[in-house]
C-alpha cells in the first residue's frame, strides 16, 4: 500500500455549497433556542389543557378515573416542560472549543429528553380525553 496522500484537483466551493454550509452552522446554533421555544409551547398548551380540563370536566359524565388520568398527564407534562426550559448552569472554559461543543451537546440532549417526555405525557392526556369523549373503554 502506498503511504502517499491522494492528490485531487482543488477548487473553490460554489455559492450554493457555501450557502448550505453556513445554513448548517446556523441551524446547529439555533437548536437549543428552538428546543426552548417548543418547551415554552408545551407549557402554554398544558396550562390551557389543565385549566380547561379542571374547569369543564368537574361536572361532566366522564368517569372520575379518566379525569384524574388526563389531568395528571397534563400536570406532569407541564412540570417536565418547566424543568426542561429552566437553564442548567455549568462551568466551562469558553476558550476551549471542544468544551463548548461538549457543553452545548449535553444541553441539547437534556432538552430533547424533556421534549420527548413532555410531549409523551401531553399525548397521553389527549388520548385519554379522546377515549373519554368517544366512550371507548381502555383499562380506566
Amino acid at each position: 500500500m502506498s503511504e502517499e496522500p491522494l492528490k485531487g484537483i482543488a477548487r473553490q466551493p460554489t455559492e450554493d455549497e457555501m450557502f448550505y454550509r453556513q445554513w448548517g452552522y446556523e441551524t446547529v446554533k439555533a437548536n437549543i433556542s428552538t428546543a426552548n421555544d417548543v418547551l415554552r409551547l408545551l407549557i402554554t398548551v398544558n396550562v390551557a389543557l389543565l385549566g380547561g380540563g379542571a374547569a369543564f370536566l368537574h361536572e361532566s359524565t366522564i368517569a372520575e378515573g379518566v379525569r384524574i388520568v388526563l389531568l395528571v398527564s397534563f400536570f406532569i407534562a407541564l412540570t417536565i416542560a418547566l424543568i426542561g426550559v429552566y437553564p442548567k448552569e455549568s462551568k466551562i472554559d469558553a476558550r476551549i472549543p471542544s468544551d463548548v461543543k461538549q457543553h452545548k451537546d449535553a444541553v441539547l440532549q437534556r432538552k430533547r429528553l424533556f421534549l420527548k417526555l413532555g410531549s409523551g405525557f401531553t399525548l397521553a392526556g389527549l388520548l385519554a380525553s379522546i377515549f373519554a369523549v368517544t366512550g371507548l373503554r381502555v383499562c380506566f
